[in-house]
């Protein structure tokens, strides 16, 4: 039995080669793979331990590109108003609100699809923010989704459920 300790995207993972079959262990869970998932493993990983949330991330952004107050947020950053702006904004550390909406929709909507995703995973993808952070921007999302969010949470909920 063969142990290799590897860090792809991120995440330690361990994999263990027993015989010929290989085993890796994600979020404390350890899964079978066969050799041509062995081969491709980076696409494995996201399927298995469901951390490659970056669909998701282009649907949310995508959605607020669309606002205005998106879009006035990123000029006085001095950031042209596309895509790749705003996800370089969402992650840095800028606390403007629209910013803070995108960030907080994110977070709502990781927790909410993928049930095994680590709020520390989270808030990996978001530019390396704290767990507590991002169970704040849970909490806040929710409860602002009952008034200020109500319209936005709608949309949202059409787009990705």
């Amino acid at each position: 039995m063969k142990s290799k300790v590897t860090n792809i995207n991120g995440y330690p993972i361990k994999m263990v080669r027993h015989n010929d079959n290989f085993y890796i262990k994600l979020n404390n869970k350890k899964y079978k793979l066969t050799r041509n998932e062995v081969e491709n493993l980076g696409q494995t990983l996201s399927e298995f331990a469901h951390i490659d949330n970056s669909s998701l991330f282009h649907k949310i952004c995508g959605y607020f590109l669309t606002k205005e107050r998106v879009i006035s947020c990123l000029k006085s950053l001095k950031l042209e108003p596309n895509f790749n702006s705003l996800m370089y904004a969402v992650k840095g550390t800028a606390r403007h609100r629209p910013l803070v909406e995108v960030r907080q929709a994110f977070c709502y909507y990781s927790r909410l699809t993928s049930s095994e995703l680590r709020l520390k995973d989270i808030g990996r993808m978001l530019g390396r923010r704290d767990h507590s952070t991002i169970i704040y921007s849970i909490a806040t999302f929710d409860q602002l989704s009952r008034t200020y969010y109500r319209t936005v949470k709608e949309d949202l909920d059409r787009l990705l459920l």
